[in-house]
């Protein structure tokens, strides 16, 4: 994407400038403001292209030298076609070549130095280089100055996926990726965090996929002057639109409380989510543990009376003492408060009525960032290479919170952010807020909402719910939650009450309060067994949820429910005239369904297959979830409403051990069932 900048020199200072002080407060973990005169002075700007920010995609280092190639084949291509990259003058020492120049100036990375790279400097200096043949020819005195591309290059440390066979070793893997300095036990560490949920142990003997830090590289590449439209859109630029950075534009997903309606305190949320409060079945808060958070958004304070266990990722002070008296109200103003009312929702202390708080042994982990900046693809690229940092130390997320959508612009296609989410499929659960925008977001739609619109088995799209009973997926009179196939589960979003900044309370309506609560959720569900896949966790908050039919067309699942998730030890099983029972699962008969969407069409599967069966009774069939295996969990969670054409007797015990005694449940007679977690 394309960096907005001016012809004007003092204006461009004062950009750079604003930048810097950005920055300067990024790299102290805090989010902060820069001064309002450069603020003012960047609006201003005339919005023209300046820079382009490109990143290599190589999985091994072996293959950079064909993508430095490719770059600079479209440099001369943008050359030929009226652009013209910036240019600086160097000097080539004395016993140097022109590779080691080039090299040293981070023109290019790399073990070798591609032909085309050599080719586009010498053009640029004709009066010492030709290229008879097609190959340079440099003729070149000691400490000679010549002109090379205004390209800033640095090195960045991205995750790959390798296939360790029995003969390659963990030095080697990492070795042939130089994504560590030396192979030490800091670098094992950092492998482990990267593939911490493998069933077997990362040691010499594993065989399998791996992630494995690689070592890439990233260029800012200075126009001068800049074309009159995005450069990627010139001939020859198509070859480099995969590896460009776009900018981006970011919303967060709160609105203002309603003054006067009801509030969601804790008692009201808890009850609606059945949070088990008072260690409900299948469920006690352990006395030690915790689960891993990161909540990634605005200015947290970490300070605040009612939070514990929550530190800024390479952080710094962000609010002056003196502080008032803790848990007094104030109005939250989304600018400075979302991010903190966001982590109240997760770990809040318990024994106050400021909100949720799910998970006291929560340690949170808050990657600060400042949303205005990220239409700033240098900065956007940054919080890619902090994402990956977080793996690199004991904090590597169980769970990531993203109560924000943000939207890409221009050609480039390199999406930093969702290549590093996307890099941690087997290791976090991302949970994401829908937003707030009243719009269908499903396959076939315009679902440009990221990363809500990822489909990815560790992604969780959650919509925001209404107090009622019953749910709409309403926010008050002029608000609603998106809402369709690609959003997963819901929770309740209006008017909740959670810390905000300088240890008071206030509430926030939107998706960005919903999501909060089922991040919560699934760490609880990471405290009671740390070993679970992001897959896993997803499909049983989905299947486990509260379903309605008012919601089968807004989303996959229902409302959340936080007890029924973390019985996962046992099959719930509730039968016509009976209270629930706690059964395990003895047989897997095959169990013939028809589809009612499909014109009754006839399918089987497995009765373990199924991880959810519930008779809806307004509308005289059954609501099916379940899995294309019957002993994998995090496969993909269908569902289909369906009818029984015959009965059968399903097997169960009535505790694990071979010596239990068995029941024999008609499957007519099932008025809800959810199948135990399969590990």
């Amino acid at each position: 994407m394309l960096h907005p900048t001016s012809g004007d020199v003092a204006v461009r200072r004062m950009r750079s400038c604003a930048l810097s002080a950005v920055f300067s407060c990024f790299a102290g973990g805090v989010w902060c403001q820069t001064d309002p005169s450069m603020a003012a002075a960047s609006v201003a700007v005339p919005s023209k292209p300046a820079t382009i920010t490109w990143q290599s995609g190589n999985a091994t280092v072996n293959a950079l030298p064909a993508e430095f190639a490719q770059l600079y084949t479209s440099l001369t291509a943008l050359s030929t076609a009226g652009g013209r990259v910036a240019t600086k003058k160097i000097v080539v020492k004395k016993g140097s070549s022109i590779e080691d120049a080039l090299r040293e100036e981070g023109v290019y990375g790399g073990k070798t130095m591609p032909i085309q790279v050599d080719q586009y400097v010498c053009g640029l200096n004709p009066e010492v280089c030709k290229v008879p043949n097609g190959r340079p020819d440099w003729t070149i005195q000691p400490n000679a100055t010549i002109v090379v591309p205004d390209i800033q290059l640095e090195p960045v440390i991205v995750h790959r996926t390798a296939n360790k066979s029995a003969k390659d070793t963990l030095q080697g893997i990492v070795r042939d990726r130089e994504g560590c300095p030396t192979f030490d036990d800091a670098c094992l560490l950092y492998l482990k965090n990267l593939n911490r949920r493998q069933l077997e142990e990362i040691d010499q003997n594993f065989i399998g996929k791996l992630t494995v830090p690689t070592r890439a590289y990233r260029a800012t590449i200075v126009l001068d002057p800049p074309v009159a439209v995005d450069p990627l859109l010139l001939p020859g630029m198509a070859g480099i639109r995969k590896q460009v950075v776009p900018a981006m534009s970011v919303k967060q997903f709160s609105a203002d409380g309603n003054a006067g309606a009801v509030e969601g305190t804790r008692a009201r949320v808890l009850k609606l989510i059945g949070y088990p409060s008072n260690g409900g079945a299948g469920f006690a808060l352990p006395s030690a543990g915790v689960t891993q958070v990161t909540v990634m958004d605005n200015s947290v304070d970490a300070e605040h009376c009612m939070l514990k266990n929550v530190k800024l990722f390479e952080a710094g002070d962000i609010l002056a003492s003196p502080r008032p008296p803790c848990g007094g109200r104030a109005d939250a103003q989304k600018a400075r408060d979302h991010g903190t009312h966001v982590v109240g929702l997760i770990a809040a202390l318990t024994d106050t009525d400021a909100g949720p708080g799910l998970n006291p042994r929560a340690m949170v982990n808050v990657m600060a960032m400042n949303v205005d900046q990220l239409t700033d693809e240098k900065y956007a690229a940054i919080q890619y290479d902090r994402i990956g940092r977080l793996y690199s130390s004991p904090d590597a997320p169980d769970v990531v919170n993203m109560s924000f959508e943000y939207r890409t612009k221009g050609a480039g296609q390199n999406d930093l952010l969702w290549e590093a989410m996307k890099q941690q499929e087997g290791n976090t659960l991302f949970v994401v807020a829908a937003g707030n925008d009243g719009k269908l977001l499903s396959p076939g739609s315009d679902c440009n909402v990221r990363p809500a619109c990822q489909h990815s088995p560790h992604v969780i799209t959650v919509g925001a719910l209404s107090f009622d009973e019953r749910p709409t997926m309403h926010l008050g009179s002029s608000e609603k939650s998106n809402f369709g196939s690609a959003v997963h589960v819901g929770a309740p979003g209006f008017n909740i009450v959670s810390t905000i900044a300088m240890n008071r309370v206030g509430v926030l309506s939107g998706t960005s309060q919903a999501a909060p609560l089922v991040t919560g959720v699934a760490s609880l569900l990471y405290l009671k067994d740390g070993k679970l896949r992001p897959a896993q966790v997803k499909n049983r908050i989905i299947y486990t949820s509260d379903l309605f039919p008012s919601l089968y067309n807004s989303m996959l699942g229902g409302r959340l429910n936080a007890e029924r998730a973390l019985d996962f030890e046992r099959a719930n099983v509730k039968r016509k005239g009976r209270p629930l029972e706690r059964l395990v699962l003895k047989d897997n008969p095959l169990i013939p369904f028809a589809d009612v969407e499909q014109q009754s069409k006839a399918f089987s599967i497995r009765f373990g297959q199924i991880r959810r069966l519930k008779f809806e009774p307004d509308l005289k069939h059954y609501v099916l979830y379940y899995t294309e295996d019957s002993n994998k969990e995090s496969g993909e969670l269908l569902r289909r409403f369906v009818r029984l054409p015959s009965d059968r007797g399903i097997v169960f015990a009535t505790a694990p051990g071979p010596a239990q005694p068995l029941a024999d449940v008609r499957l007519r007679d099932i008025e809800d069932y959810t199948a135990a977690l399969v590990r």
